[in-house]
């Protein structure tokens, strides 16, 4: 082979190194454009993992704020139905203690009214029964006066009349002690009346 023949041997493959240099070089370019590609992929799915993860993060922190409020929120309900259940509690009891009083007052109102009722009943029993006594007492005060004007005749009517005097005389004495009688029990109506007019008055 001739010099000639050689250099241009040697040029062709310098061209044709030339060319493949050149093809690996755009080989490499996209080599590498691939791979920063592939780096900011890479770059951002650690950004976006990491921002997952901050949400992940921030999403338990609030689940477990929700979970305590949550938890807050059963202990206040809990309290409020106990107080709820303690307030109907008290209230049917003092409906039980209005409807109790409710009864007494009106079986104190119904006494009120049996004992007013007894009262002018008594009063005018009272009344009467005074009335009625003093009649009485009227009446026997007249016939021991009778009595006495009767022993006085017949004391005074001489020894003709000794016989009838002896069978009158034990008559008017037992009329006397009737009367006395009489006397007594008018007197002891009287104060029972008083002492039954004082009870009154006592509950007034």
């Amino acid at each position: 082979m001739t010099l000639e023949q050689e250099k241009i041997s040697l040029n062709s493959k310098t061209e044709h190194l030339q060319s493949n240099m050149e093809s690996l070089n755009i080989e490499k370019e996209k080599i590498e454009e691939q791979l920063h590609s592939i780096l900011r992929e890479r770059e951002q799915f650690l950004l976006e993992n990491q921002n997952l993860s901050t949400t992940t993060c921030q999403l338990k922190n609030r689940l477990t704020e929700i979970e305590t409020k949550t938890n807050c929120i059963m202990v206040e309900k809990e309290k409020i139905e106990t107080l709820l259940r303690m307030n109907e509690n008290k209230t049917h009891d003092l409906e039980k203690e209005r409807q109790y009083y409710t009864s007494q007052t009106k079986e104190l109102l119904q006494s009120l009214k049996e004992i007013n009722e007894q009262k002018e009943l008594t009063e005018s029993e009272l009344r009467e029964q005074v009335m009625a006594r003093i009649g009485a007492e009227k009446q026997l005060q007249a016939a021991e006066k009778a009595l006495e004007h009767l022993e006085m005749a017949l004391k005074m009517t001489g020894a003709q009349m000794t016989e009838l005097q002896e069978h009158i005389m034990p008559d008017v004495h037992k009329l006397r002690e009737y009367f006395e009688q009489c006397a007594q029990e008018a007197q002891l109506e009287a104060n029972r009346a008083g002492i039954m007019r004082q009870a009154i008055y006592a509950r007034k």
